[in-house]
């Protein structure tokens, strides 16, 4: 039998073991040596490489699963993004769209109610004749009602401009 002569490291043999099942182990092997440096003997460690082998092919099953999961997160969270970005769209075109319903709303609302607010001061006035003191209390609840409605037309319309950032 020849001697070792130097030190081995990591060593991948297969080793045949009990009932003859064949298995890969790692050989680490060191020379031990007497006084004057000559070989006195050797120490061998078998270590099986099943378990490590299981458990690499495990992580790297792991890892693999891991980077699936991770580039559909990466694609879903796109997919969100979009739909975000076309919601935040449409959003900002109905906001428009509410801003100019708001204005046209407010100005042909305006228009009669300015006129009926006209015609209630003439009458008021007097400009056409005397008014009976229920045709006068009318007219004065005609008046008061569509100023306060002008009123409240007005303060929509500020809001729209306020919210136009106008």
């Amino acid at each position: 039998m020849q001697e070792i002569q130097r030190n081995i490291k990591k060593y991948e043999v297969v080793v045949i073991g009990f009932g003859f099942r064949e298995f890969d182990a790692r050989l680490n092997a060191i020379v031990l040596r007497d006084q004057d440096g000559n070989p006195s003997g050797s120490i061998f460690v078998l270590k099986n490489l099943t378990e490590e082998r299981d458990l690499m092919k495990a992580l790297e099953d792991k890892t693999t699963a891991l980077e699936e999961l991770n580039e559909n997160l990466e694609k879903k969270v796109m997919e969100r993004t979009e739909e975000f970005e076309k919601i935040n769209r449409e959003l900002e075109r109905a906001n428009q769209l509410k801003g100019r319903f708001i204005s046209n709303m407010s100005h042909e609302l305006r228009t009669p109610l300015n006129s009926i607010i006209g015609f209630s001061d003439v009458l008021l006035e007097r400009t056409f004749g005397d008014l009976s003191e229920n045709q006068e209390r009318y007219v004065k609840n005609i008046y008061s009602a569509g100023k306060h409605l002008l009123e409240l037309i007005n303060n929509v319309l500020d809001i729209a401009k306020i919210e136009a950032g106008k």
